[in-house]
């Protein structure tokens, strides 16, 4: 079967071997995981930030998303672009995928089942002298 980040990546047009780094978003907080913004960061169920149980329906808590945003911003810039994505679950319908600057993530609207991917803020910078053990030309080091 297909997975959600599968459709994730295929969706959103990224590729996750430039790095990739998946949490579930409460284990996220919890653990204090330093994020790399030089990889893709999909965080799962950022609508359910602290609910240890689930329950339909539950209600939308804005705070949690602030909580989120403002530890994001340790490794982001308020500006960057965080992309709110929804798999569909049917191939006549469209994913949902909602950009929206870091510092506004508290004034999203998500469900239970809403994932937040960070892009990575710039490439990663290639490393000369392993490049020339691996026998890589200087001009690939960037793509």
């Amino acid at each position: 079967a297909t997975s959600a980040e599968d459709c994730l990546f295929a969706d959103l047009g990224v590729d996750p071997a430039i790095g990739c780094h998946n949490y579930e978003a409460t284990s996220f907080l919890l653990g204090k995981v330093k994020a790399d913004p030089l990889a893709i960061l999909i965080l799962w169920q950022i609508g359910a930030i602290g609910v240890l149980t689930f329950r339909p329906n539950h209600p939308q808590l804005p705070k949690r998303l602030d909580v989120l945003s403002q530890y994001l911003q340790e490794f982001y810039p308020p500006d960057h672009k965080a992309i709110i994505y929804e798999a569909t679950a049917y191939p006549i319908c469209k994913p949902r995928i909602e950009s929206i600057a870091l510092k506004d993530l508290k004034k999203a609207k998500v469900t239970g089942i809403s994932t937040l991917c960070m892009l990575p803020t710039q490439s990663r910078p290639g490393d000369e002298k392993m490049a020339r053990i691996l026998g890589i030309r200087r001009k690939h080091l960037k793509s």
